[in-house]
């Protein structure tokens, strides 16, 4: 099925030869580092191309529900800071890519998947499919300085950061779309 395939890693799809679909995957499309050199790849393809805009998106629940944390636990401080690199490598990719990129939240896009979706240039969510949020005040987990200084470039205002990054805010299609 074209409109939905059935994959485990990101794939690129290309529409009337304008358009690069950047498919996240199939299940929670969570990041390590493997899916996030997938990704790296990907975006090398459609840079490659003659696409005149770029959409990434998932399918069912997730756009993408973050860093895969069990995951990260079990590595090395060395894997750690190599999966660190290339988070930051993947975003500012997304945030300087020469054609203009979508993000199409098809469901939740939480944690690392809400500050992907936000390096892209625009965002687009529908009601009812999901919830936009940083869970990280949640977890205990602190946001690296380049990290932080993306999410402050792309909220319009210090109260919705504040509610997005300390309250862990959650964010459907028209609240987000009302917050800028």
């Amino acid at each position: 099925d074209k409109i939905f395939p059935d994959f485990s890693m990101a794939r690129v799809e290309f529409a009337r030869k304008s358009c690069a679909i950047l498919w996240l995957g199939g299940n929670q499309n969570r990041l390590r580092t493997d899916y996030i050199d997938n990704l790296l790849a990907c975006l090398d393809e459609v840079e490659r191309s003659d696409a005149k805009a770029l959409v990434t998106t998932g399918k069912g629940k997730f756009f993408s529900n973050g860093i895969d944390l069990e995951w990260l636990k079990e590595q090395s401080s060395s894997e750690v800071a190599k999966f660190t690199s290339r988070f930051h490598r993947l975003l500012t990719r997304v945030l300087s890519f020469p054609i203009r990129t979508v993000a199409a939240i098809n469901g939740h896009a939480a944690a690392g998947g809400a500050v992907l979706s936000l390096a892209h240039d625009y965002r687009v969510m529908q009601d009812g499919r999901g919830w936009l949020f940083l869970n990280e005040v949640d977890l205990g987990i602190m946001f690296t300085d380049g990290l932080t200084d993306l999410i402050k470039s792309k909220v319009p205002t210090p109260s919705i950061f504040r509610d997005f990054v300390v309250l862990g805010k959650r964010y459907g299609g028209s609240a987000a779309a009302g917050a800028g």
